[in-house]
């Protein structure tokens, strides 16, 4: 079986979704439920899907 943490598109996923995460902190509290999520749940799906 292969490691896929080794992969670089693993990595890159997964460090573009610690940068939504830092990025999305700052945005207003009114998108807590709206954008934020959907940026959010976007970036991570992204990685669980390398």
């Amino acid at each position: 079986m292969r490691n896929f943490r080794k992969w670089e598109v693993y990595n890159n996923a997964k460090s573009c979704s610690v940068l939504v995460y830092q990025i999305t902190k700052d945005f207003p509290e009114v998108e807590k439920f709206g954008l934020i999520s959907q940026i959010r749940r976007a970036s991570v799906s992204v990685v669980a899907n390398t």
